[in-house]
């Protein structure tokens, strides 16, 4: 009589009959259990999605859309593809380009100084001091606002 053994999912069985596996279903349950369980960090995944990205865009978003520490591993590289691409995203002006996401350190060293260190550093903190009532007095500290 044949039975049933569960293997790597309850919908998926994988029928024994008279101890012999059916050794081609069995080469496809593993197959497709490398696609639901993958030993990969969260980074090193970040860093795979950047490195298959056919777009400017999918680039762009796990780039600057993630936590920068995972994509550590591959700042020199994104680093030569913002330099390679950044004069023609400011010419095209495409929706997903915010050059406020990139950090100051990814900018090539003329976009950087064009931008302007302070504007850039402003545009980026004054929103926050504005919504937690701290205003900035000229010796650079943070005070709250009286």
């Amino acid at each position: 009589m044949p039975t049933a053994l569960t293997a790597i999912s309850p919908l998926v069985q994988l029928h024994v009959v008279a101890g012999h596996e059916h050794s081609i279903l069995l080469h496809h349950l593993l197959e497709l259990s490398s696609h639901f369980f993958r030993t990969m960090t969260g980074p090193q995944y970040v860093c795979q999605l950047y490195l298959t990205s056919d777009t400017d865009e999918q680039k762009f978003y796990y780039s600057f859309n993630k936590h920068l520490s995972y994509t550590k591993e591959i700042h020199e590289e994104m680093r030569a593809w913002v330099k390679l691409n950044i004069v023609r995203w400011k010419e095209e002006r495409p929706k997903w380009f915010v050059i406020e996401m990139i950090p100051d350190d990814f900018l090539p060293q003329e976009v950087f100084e064009e931008e302007g260190e302070a504007k850039r550093r402003r545009s980026a903190g004054a929103s926050v001091r504005e919504m937690i009532g701290l205003e900035k007095i000229e010796s650079g500290r943070v005070y709250p606002a009286p």
